[in-house]
C-alpha cells in the first residue's frame, strides 16, 4: 500500500544519500518505521494506509504502543502528528534490536553498552566451546 501511494506521490518520502535514493518505509517482522517529511499530508496519508491494512488483512494496529520522532521538527508539530496518529513522542536516543539510534556516534561512549554486550556474549561463547577457561 505505502509503495502504491508512493507511486501515486501522495507520500513525500526522503532522500537519502549522494544518489538521493527514496525511503519511506523500513519494514522488520514486527515493526514498520515511517520516515518521511513532516507535513499533515504526510501524517493523514500514513494513517489512511495503516486503516486500509487493518481493513484489508483483519490484523489491529496498536498505536498506542506505536512511536513518533522528528528530527529537527517543532516539538508542537510533533505533539499535533502524534495526537492524529493517537501514538506516544519518542526521544532520541534509543535502541532498536539493541542498536543505538541517535547521539555521537563518533565518540567512544557511545558504544561502550554495546561493546560490553558483545564482550559477554563472546565469553559465555568462548566458555562453551573450550569449556571453563582451558
Amino acid at each position: 500500500m505505502v509503495r502504491e501511494v508512493e507511486r501515486k506521490r501522495l507520500l513525500d518520502g526522503l532522500k537519502i544519500g549522494r544518489d538521493k535514493v527514496g525511503v519511506s518505509m523500513l519494514q522488520f517482522p514486527d515493526d514498520t518505521i515511517f520516515m518521511c517529511k513532516a507535513i499533515n499530508k504526510n501524517v493523514m496519508i500514513i494513517k489512511g494506509s495503516l486503516r486500509c491494512f487493518e481493513m484489508t488483512s483483519g490484523l489491529k494496529v496498536n498505536l498506542h504502543k506505536s512511536k513518533l520522532e522528528g528530527i529537527g521538527v517543532q516539538p508542537l508539530t510533533l505533539q499535533r502528528f502524534a495526537t492524529i496518529l493517537n501514538c506516544k513522542i519518542m526521544k532520541l536516543s534509543f535502541s532498536y534490536l539493541e542498536v543505538p539510534i541517535g547521539g555521537n556516534q563518533a565518540r567512544k561512549e557511545f558504544w561502550k553498552d554495546m561493546v560490553a554486550k558483545i564482550k559477554k556474549k563472546l565469553s559465555r561463547w568462548k566458555e562453551k566451546i573450550c569449556g571453563n577457561g582451558r
